[in-house]
């Protein structure tokens, strides 16, 4: 019985949590109210102040399952990356640059960027969003996120979603040209492709360079005669 309640509410939670994006990307986060959320999900209002008292409370549910999910997406993404035969470069550009005009995640994090310039919890969460994106993308590239040459490839992809956010802000409306748009992201890739490739390679030299001289160093196991 404990088992079947315990799905239940874990099943009500996700509803309520996915209609209260539904509310945001229609409303913003300022619009969005528990009686919105719960007509939306299909709750008795008592119901949601049951899983979440108060709106801090569903803000923050919203936040943590867009950031397992989106995380979850992307890491699933940039390890495909190590499959690619030529330079993982360019799928990843190609993906970003069409993910940040897809209308849900366009406007959930238009939103979300806004808020952090008057939430502190907002903005806490989307910089570590951002920065555990960064490093899962370092690691699929097959650079050490703690390597010293794993820099320069850190400031350029930190480069490469400031382009990116930006294309959200302006493209992802719809209300543009499709030809400007188709301009703006071949200008994109001819930019950052080059600049992203360079610094991946001098990473991984760095890094390979950095591996030859621990084996030329480590010590040598003298077998007695």
């Amino acid at each position: 019985m404990r088992v079947r309640q315990n799905r239940a509410g874990n099943q009500t939670r996700s509803t309520i949590v996915e209609s209260a994006v539904a509310v945001i990307v229609d409303h913003g986060i300022a619009g969005m109210t528990l009686q919105e959320v719960a007509r939306r999900a299909g709750v008795k209002y008592g119901n949601l102040t049951h899983h979440y008292p108060n709106r801090a409370t569903l803000v923050a549910a919203v936040l943590d399952m867009l950031e397992s999910r989106y995380l979850d997406r992307f890491r699933t993404f940039a390890a495909s990356l190590s499959d690619n035969p030529g330079s993982p470069i360019e799928p990843l550009l190609d993906w970003l640059l069409d993910d940040a005009v897809a209308a849900q995640t366009a406007g959930l994090f238009l939103e979300l960027w806004a808020s952090s310039t008057r939430d502190p919890q907002i903005a806490d969460r989307v910089t570590r969003l951002y920065d555990e994106a960064v490093e899962a993308c370092i690691l699929a590239l097959g650079v050490s996120p703690d390597a010293r040459a794993a820099g320069p490839l850190r400031n350029a992809l930190y480069l490469l979603g400031t382009v990116v956010e930006g294309s959200s802000a302006l493209f992802a409306a719809g209300t543009r040209n499709p030809a400007v748009y188709q301009a703006f992201r071949s200008d994109a890739l001819l930019l950052l492709k080059p600049l992203l490739e360079h610094r991946l390679e001098e990473a991984r030299s760095a890094t390979s360079s950095s591996r030859g001289r621990t084996v030329r160093n480590r010590p040598q196991k003298i077998i007695p005669r």
